[in-house]
């Protein structure tokens, strides 16, 4: 077999299991990676092969920031040994449930499918294998949006009239069986999902593990080159935890980026995903202090800090430090801290290191001592004088400060912070 790439398209926030299903496959079989951003995702999948065409990379893993291949998809695919082949997930169209095939003689999107392989007409390109030189067979553009004079046309019907043009074939394996996310849910739980049957979901109770794998970004596809891995911590450097407590669709460069984290200190990235808020963080926290990690670093979805940000926090030896992100409040944008004597939000960051009586968690290290000295619960909301809400990160700043210990702010490392994928940093102060 020759070598595989793996290809992520997403909008900008996958659904979490989704991105990390595709850097664990290509963990698993030593492919390649990438992740391409933006859309139109027709535009992004056409610049991405234009890519891979030119590499010598035989296969394209293609997958989407919403679909969650099994874990075997990658090697029960390549044993199709097709031009195309696919694995199968529900899709809503029209108001129904279906699949996301269409077989040979059923222009619709059928409802029912058999469980072994069999050749479809067209297929979404949610989990979709294809090879190297069934590309080279096919003229470009491969993928394409259009408006013709009867309809519009999509890029996934596009692409399959291309591979029928050349005379390939597009097999389904009906086996290969994918979650398909919509707002949060697995559309195979839901009765009568075609071709699947309804399955429990994967419970949130315990904190999701990651084998995290270097970050590739395809936006320029010229970068998505053969992996590097990033170096191992020292001996003599902290042991660290890396956390990310996540609504189930992280932004994916904060994702990735806290994943490379976590394997350069040797561990996983652990995932929480439950709700509400507080009781996720406090599920990593127990976590963390089942490991034998001196530190923990938390880190929101949508934060990305500088890549020496955590090598600079623990540089100041304090309990609790952080780096600053912007956020939204009535007073506008500021930064996520307030300086000690003040219960005003920061609204221009000095560059420099200084004591904070209340930060966010968009992005801190924390040492396990810590917890050993502030009060239970560590994190909740809570009644605020004035009528207002205490939030878990002011409850648990509280708590730090209570216990004696100090919190440090770097304000020469300035966070990002995403919303509706639009970076705050760049307008604060």
């Amino acid at each position: 077999m020759g070598r595989v790439h793996i290809a992520l398209f997403t909008n900008g926030y996958p659904h979490v299991d989704a991105a990390i299903r595709a850097m664990d496959l290509s963990h698993r079989h030593g492919a390649s990676f990438s992740r391409t951003i933006g859309e139109p995702l027709s535009l992004r999948r056409d610049q991405f092969i234009r890519w891979f065409v030119e590499t010598d990379a035989s296969h394209v893993l293609m997958l989407e920031g919403d679909v969650v291949p099994p874990e075997d998809a990658l090697a029960r695919l390549l044993e199709v040994e097709a031009p195309v082949a696919t694995a199968v997930y529900p899709q809503w169209v029209d108001e129904r449930l279906c699949s996301n095939v269409q077989t040979l003689m059923d222009p619709t999107w059928s409802e029912a499918i058999p469980s072994g392989r069999f050749p479809v007409r067209r297929c979404l390109l949610g989990c979709v294998l294809v090879t190297r030189e069934a590309l080279l067979k096919i003229p470009s553009p491969w993928f394409l949006s259009t408006m013709t004079e009867a309809r519009f046309v999509t890029d996934d019907e596009w692409f399959c009239a291309a591979v029928s043009r050349a005379g390939l074939s597009i097999i389904c394996d009906g086996s290969v069986s994918c979650a398909a996310f919509r707002q949060g849910t697995d559309l195979r739980s839901t009765a009568g999902a075609a071709g699947a049957r309804p399955v429990r979901l994967e419970a949130s109770s315990q904190p999701a593990a990651v084998r995290p794998r270097q970050e590739r970004t395809a936006g320029n596809p010229a970068e998505a080159t053969a992996d590097s891995t990033p170096a191992m911590s020292s001996p003599s450097s902290p042991r660290l935890l890396v956390v990310m407590p996540t609504r189930g669709y992280a932004y994916a460069p904060s994702l990735m980026r806290a994943a490379n984290l976590a394997r350069r200190f040797g561990h996983e990235l652990v995932l929480g995903t439950d709700r509400p808020i507080e009781l996720a963080r406090t599920r990593l926290m127990l976590r963390f202090l089942e490991t034998d990690a001196e530190y923990v670093v938390t880190i929101d979805d949508d934060v990305i800090a500088p890549e020496d940000a955590v090598d600079r926090l623990l540089a100041l030896n304090a309990p609790v430090a952080t780096a600053a992100y912007p956020i939204m409040t009535d007073a506008g944008l500021v930064w996520d801290v307030k300086a000690d004597g003040t219960d005003d939000w920061v609204a221009e960051l000095p560059n420099a290191v200084f004591p904070v009586r209340h930060m966010g968690l968009g992005f801190a290290v924390i040492h396990r001592d810590v917890f050993a000295r502030i009060r239970k619960p560590w994190f909740q909301f809570g009644a605020a004088p004035g009528g207002r809400v205490l939030g878990e990160d002011a409850w648990f700043s509280n708590g730090v400060r209570r216990a004696g210990l100090q919190i440090l702010c770097d304000g020469s490392l300035r966070c990002s912070h995403f919303k509706d994928g639009l970076d705050l940093a760049k307008f604060a102060r």
